[in-house]
């Protein structure tokens, strides 16, 4: 009885963030970089790279986006924020949403080289030197 009766105040004192954040999560709940990051040829190309020496350059599929970009994108920042009266939670939600619109560009720019690098710099960073330690303790067992 306590906890619905604090959602329902919850619902009365904080409709407009509720909806917002109703809806933001209604849009990134098909936003997963690991599910687009995974090739889905990569046996077969593994195959082809050691056969021939590792002279052979793989050419990676990549599952096809269960979403469209641009679209998800007008939707994100179609969100009326203005009309959460917190300053704070108003940002906490703007950088949800710029967090977001670039992970949908890092997801769509996946098997584009360079243009896959940059935009995934933007949303995890520069590795540390300690991320780079780990990375070649995994790579050597």
């Amino acid at each position: 009885m306590i906890k619905e009766k604090s959602i329902i105040q919850l619902q009365e004192e904080f409709p407009r963030l509720l909806e917002v954040d109703a809806n933001l999560d209604r849009l990134t709940r098909r936003i997963e970089l690991l599910s687009y990051v995974n090739p889905l040829n990569i046996e077969k190309e593994k195959h082809h790279f050691f056969a021939s020496k590792f002279t052979y350059e793989p050419h990676f599929k990549y599952p096809k986006l269960k979403f469209d970009p641009y679209k998800l994108h007008r939707l994100f920042y179609a969100q009326r924020l203005e009309r959460i009266r917190d300053v704070e939670l108003r940002n906490l939600y703007t950088e949800i949403i710029y967090y977001y619109a670039n992970m949908v560009q890092c997801i769509k720019t996946i098997g584009k080289g360079k243009e896959f690098y940059y935009n995934s710099l933007r949303i995890y960073g520069t590795p540390t030197e300690k991320d780079v330690q780990h990375a070649k303790f995994i790579l050597h067992f």
